[in-house]
């Protein structure tokens, strides 16, 4: 799968899939496990290295949404599996599996999963402020709101039935966010970046001709341009960078050489 990932992207997003499945696997699953109630804090990077992988695969340039996205996936992860753990509290303990209700208690566990959902709910709106639209404001208001209800009650009463009702809660939460992340307005299906050749309509057959690249675009973030996706397949290039690296707000020249393959305009 690392390999994989590293031939069809690349090896950054390559490397947080190692991470995650190495976290995941290794550390939570063969060490920590069973020998602290931490286990599931640190088996919550499993998750962001997911988000990171996911991320890097379309540009190896994190921004803070990636980054942002990422601290949102370790920070819910501990609250939704405490409230499964209080639900099925008795099990853990005859497995000997030492999830924070089970050393510490239900009403211990209950309070410190709404001071997990808190700070969870409030990093889930900052994205707002980089425009995520109206949409993700909603859906991650409502399903923050409503986690954090939950999480309430679940603090006062922490009883089996609040227990898996916040467990499923969190269930919500997180559809939610994956729904309003994937918005168009926000990941934008971005638009192509607009190329600009000074070269003539009619090139000489067979003969190589040197073309200025002018690249505009209205990207908020550094972005990378597969600049031979943008040619056409009938012509010969040399001197072509084959990654542009698209800086936020700016327009980006270079300079490459064509020969025309066949007769025709370009």
């Amino acid at each position: 799968a690392v390999v994989s990932a590293g031939l069809a992207t690349n090896w950054l997003a390559a490397t947080f899939v190692f991470l995650g499945a190495f976290t995941y696997g290794v550390v939570y699953t063969l060490w920590l496990k069973r020998r602290t109630w931490l286990n599931i804090v640190v088996g919550g990077l499993a998750g962001s290295f997911a988000v990171r992988a996911g991320a890097a695969a379309v540009n190896p340039d994190l921004g803070p949404a990636a980054w942002t996205f990422a601290v949102v996936l370790f920070l819910w992860t501990p609250p939704h599996f405490w409230s499964l753990a209080m639900y099925y509290r008795q099990d853990y303990a005859d497995a000997g599996v030492p999830m924070l209700p089970v050393v510490f208690g239900d009403r211990v566990a209950a309070r410190v999963i709404l001071g997990h959902t808190v700070p969870l709910v409030l990093l889930a709106l900052l994205p707002v402020a980089w425009g995520a639209g109206a949409f993700y404001l909603a859906c991650a208001a409502a399903g923050g709101a409503y986690f954090l209800y939950r999480s309430v009650l679940l603090a006062r009463e922490p009883t089996q039935k609040n227990a898996i009702r916040n467990f499923l809660a969190s269930l919500l939460q997180l559809t939610l966010l994956l729904v309003a992340a994937s918005d168009a307005l926000w990941l934008r299906r971005l638009p192509s970046p607009r190329l600009q050749r000074s070269l003539p309509g009619n090139l000489p057959l067979g003969r190589w001709s040197d073309v200025q690249l002018h690249i505009e675009h209205d990207y908020a973030q550094t972005m990378h341009l597969e600049l031979f996706d943008h040619l056409p397949a009938a012509m010969a290039c040399e001197q072509l960078p084959l990654h542009i690296e698209l800086q936020p707000q700016r327009h980006t020249q270079c300079s490459y050489r064509v020969r025309p393959l066949q007769r025709g305009h370009f």
